[in-house]
């Protein structure tokens, strides 16, 4: 059994915080080993070393640059996520903090409990980057204005990690009820021949499936892509559909070669 991810909060007085801990705490995959608060000092956090950082990006006496730089002092090994609002927003600081390898940054306003626990599973289990939509546009309009070869390899490159993982936030993707099939075989781990054999349609109609069905959830792989449909709101998301469309999704792309 997969042992629980350890967590410290480094919390301002933001109104979400309590909200946010209250969710967190029943989780057994999640043990919260630290609640930092504005009035006591980082220091606190040495030697404890969490597998994870959840950190206000908007604390008053701390800009969030040197604050991911002492804190990186401190629990050199810790994936941090940063939470802030949206209006204190800067691109040349998200360019910064990447680089200094933070593995999310989120918004107040478009965040819900089940977006963080997503959140901390995904930099966990895998070495990907999450970030609300704003963050994410933000970083992508700052980098553009940047021209040369090191920022575009860090937009463009996979081995750069490139790819910020957006956690939905509302609103269930738009897929069919075919593409609901193939994404729950897709979560499972087979492959698109064996999709394809499994569903009766051709392996290229299952390639164009998958394609659509990695870019609605806004997920950078197939396996990145099975840990979150596993959080069980896809699965929930199928079930619904399958109701609303009673078992049926419209025309279905013509198979082809086999």
């Amino acid at each position: 059994m997969q042992s629980a991810l350890t967590l410290v909060l480094v919390r301002s007085a933001h109104r979400q915080w309590d909200a946010l801990r209250d969710a967190l705490a029943p989780l057994s995959a999640v043990h919260i080993v630290g609640d930092i608060d504005p009035t006591q000092p980082l220091s606190i956090l040495a030697g404890r070393h969490p597998t994870v950082l959840l950190v206000d990006a908007d604390l008053a006496a701390r800009l969030p640059v040197p604050l991911v730089r002492d804190l990186r002092v401190l629990s050199p090994d810790s994936k941090i996520i940063l939470l802030g609002a949206t209006a204190t927003l800067d691109g040349a600081a998200l360019i910064t903090l990447h680089d200094q390898g933070i593995r999310g940054y989120l918004v107040w306003e478009e965040l819900r409990p089940k977006t963080v626990r997503r959140a901390l599973m995904l930099v966990v289990e895998d070495d990907v980057l999450v970030a609300s939509p704003i963050v994410l546009a933000t970083l992508r309009t700052a980098l553009e204005r940047r021209r040369g070869a090191r920022v575009e390899g860090l937009v463009l490159t996979p081995e750069q990690r490139a790819v910020w993982t957006r956690p939905p936030t509302g609103s269930p993707p738009p897929l069919t009820h075919r593409q609901w099939e193939v994404a729950a075989l897709l979560a499972d781990g087979y492959t698109n021949a064996e999709i394809g054999e499994r569903l009766s349609i051709s392996e290229e109609t299952v390639r164009k499936h998958v394609h659509i069905i990695l870019h609605e959830f806004e997920v950078p792989s197939r396996r990145v892509f099975g840990r979150v449909y596993r959080g069980g709101e896809a699965q929930a998301r199928a079930e619904q559909d399958a109701l609303e469309t009673g078992g049926n999704g419209g025309p279905e792309t013509p198979a082809t070669g086999g």
